[in-house]
């Protein structure tokens, strides 16, 4: 029962509190310490690692904040601003000291290309020359290691990685490091004739494979190219008229055998991508100025929300494909359409305004137009590479709607006795690249000594309290045991449960935010948390490189790179070499902006203390 605001009870109820992700604790050594120092000597090397690696991150940070514009070779940056030395000195050195330690080598992975100095480069400055050579040094053998390495493909992809429970097997894997072969041989840190050693010392054959797919794409020598609009002879209204019969077509073979959240998750998949091909055709006349104005007008006086939406992708891939050559050309293109694109605004459809959205944030990030016309219609621009705290002044709503929550479930006798006052916030909107119709993903924790005979009338208790009819706010339970040190760990369950969580879902507990109340908050952090700082047996270890991973997943990855990014930032130009299809080369993995944002995110977040 919820206590009434008048009784004594009530005034003195803990208020709830919202936390910033626990990686960003990890951030902070004296923060750190106020919640695990144990009075032994752990606590210095506690404190002695997150001083380095916070330090190590922010060098990392700062330059990459420096750089601004298309991707430029490090060396040319460095000819070109001197001041920018002795920040590349340190950005290499800490570079150096992270990639040392073999749980950071996946960031090899995502380093920009452009970044990895040339073999041979002999800069003026003696500091930044020993630090550089030394980086390459470290980042080669880094990626030696990851050839060892098999992950999900589709992780590089589009995350389509299928439910747990309804695999049949395992799924296609790939040596992602393998795919790196064309952007490292254009910059000199392996040569074919190394690359071909390697193919022929090697009896892995999922390697070997990833090792062909690279050399395959560095040597395609063509770019494919869509057929102009002139030269298909195309009208623009029977582009539209054929790809929206075309997305019918594929519509009616989503299959229904999934659940509903894949459904839709397929369905939108169909849409995006029919839309995307008719808005190849548009962005053709756009750019060669052949697009009718009729046409514009008759598209955006419609009512056919997939039309608006072609017009919409068709002028933003336009703009962005020029700015980084021709910024006075890609200005002059919005300013065209800025009239027709802003009637699309005020229609107020939120599908559309989110698309809208997108190309003024990519228009502004590539230069064609000025962060006030952005201000003008409330758009705004996360940095996504940045705290995931400052994101949540965006989600003021939610946030209260949580704390409402702890705060019930703290006053229920019958709710509290089986779960804590405390939520853990996480999901697109959180890391900054979400939209406000996007889902919240929400975690509550079980107390230990709790059967799994209750497990039915505990959901129904949490659907009444927290759930509430909306979808958006669907519980994942983490079921709590108590070791005989009196610590926490999380019980792990036999068979795959949507609603459950299980040990190595390391992105909820550190890169989710903390709602509710502080006692709680700290109990938990303090008595489960520290267990994946373990590192003092092989098992241990093993185990590190699971949590590890799941971090890295989620914060570079899942949606990221699959769809979050290029909300926010056009596209940039790219090595010819990364566009193959063998490689993947139409995935966002390869997009030079998106590798520096991964990098930043990856060592400010990708993070646990070794004790």
């Amino acid at each position: 029962m919820v206590l009434p605001e008048t009784s004594p009870e009530f005034a003195h109820r803990p208020a709830a509190v919202v936390l910033p992700p626990v990686s960003e604790t990890l951030q902070d050594a004296d923060r750190s310490l106020e919640l695990w120092a144990d009075g032994s000597l752990q606590d210095a090397l506690l404190r002695e690692q997150i001083e380095r690696h916070a330090e190590c991150a922010q060098n990392v940070t700062s330059f990459l904040d420096s750089l601004s514009g298309a991707a430029r070779p490090i060396e040319e940056i460095v000819a070109s601003e001197q001041t920018c030395v002795s920040g590349a000195t340190r950005f290499y050195t800490s570079l150096n000291t992270l990639m040392q330690d073999p749980e950071n080598a996946r960031l090899a992975l995502y380093f920009p290309f452009e970044l990895i100095p040339r073999a041979g480069w002999e800069p003026d400055d003696v500091e930044l020359r020993a630090a550089s050579e030394s980086f390459r040094e470290t980042y080669l053998d880094a990626w030696y290691s990851l050839l060892h390495t098999r992950d999900a493909r589709a992780n590089f992809v589009d995350g389509d990685v299928l439910e747990v429970e309804r695999r049949e097997g395992d799924l296609p894997r790939v040596v992602k490091a393998a795919h790196l072969i064309p952007g490292l041989v254009e910059r000199d840190v392996v040569s074919e004739s190394d690359v071909l050693s390697l193919f022929s010392w090697t009896d892995d054959p999922l390697l070997k494979q990833g090792i062909s797919d690279g050399l395959a794409a560095l040597r395609e020598k063509q770019v494919l190219t869509q057929d102009s609009l002139s030269e298909a002879n195309t009208s623009i209204d029977v582009v539209i008229i054929e790809h929206r019969l075309a997305m019918d077509a594929l519509l009616r073979h989503v299959p229904t055998d999934v659940t509903e959240r894949r459904r839709e998750w397929l369905v939108q998949s169909v849409r995006n991508e029919t839309i995307l091909g008719a808005a190849g055709h548009i962005a053709d006349a756009v750019r060669t100025g052949t697009l009718p104005d009729g046409i514009v007008s008759f598209v955006a006086a419609g009512t056919s929300r997939d039309a608006h939406h072609m017009l919409i992708e068709g002028v933003r891939e336009a703009v962005t494909s020029v700015a980084f050559t021709d910024t006075a050309q890609s200005r002059t293109l919005f300013d065209r359409y800025y009239p027709a694109l802003t009637g699309l605004l005020e229609r107020e459809d939120v599908e559309t305004a989110e698309r809208l959205a997108m190309l003024f944030r990519q228009c502004y990030r590539a230069g064609a137009v000025d962060r006030a016309v952005l201000d003008r219609w409330g758009i705004d621009l996360p940095n996504l590479g940045g705290p995931h705290s400052e994101n949540l002044a965006g989600m003021a709503e939610d946030i209260e709607r949580l704390g409402e929550i702890t705060t019930h479930i703290a006053e229920s006798p019958e709710l509290s006795r089986f779960v804590y006052p405390v939520a853990v916030l996480g999901g697109s909107r959180l890391k900054g690249y979400g939209q406000q119709s996007s889902d919240v993903d929400v975690s509550v924790f079980l107390r230990p000594g709790i059967s799994e005979d209750d497990r039915a009338h505990v959901r129904d208790l949490l659907e009444q309290a927290i759930v509430n009819g909306s979808k958006s706010y669907e519980p994942i339970e983490f079921w709590l045991d108590q070791l005989s040190d009196g610590s926490l760990a999380i019980h792990d369950f036999a068979g795959p449960d949507v609603h459950t969580a299980d040990s190595y879902w390391t992105h909820v507990l550190f890169s989710g935010a903390w709602v509710g109340e502080t006692d709680a908050i700290d109990e938990l952090q303090r008595s489960l948390l520290p267990r994946y700082f373990r590192a003092d047996t092989p098992a241990a270890q093993e185990d590190r490189r699971f949590y590890l991973e799941r971090l890295e997943q989620d914060v570079l990855q899942y949606r990221l790179m699959h769809k979050g990014y290029v909300r926010h930032y056009p596209e940039q130009p790219r090595s010819t070499a990364t566009q193959s299809e063998a490689i993947d080369g139409a995935s966002t993995f390869w997009d030079p902006g998106y590798r520096r944002i991964a990098t930043r995110l990856f060592v400010n977040n990708v993070f646990l203390p070794k004790l």
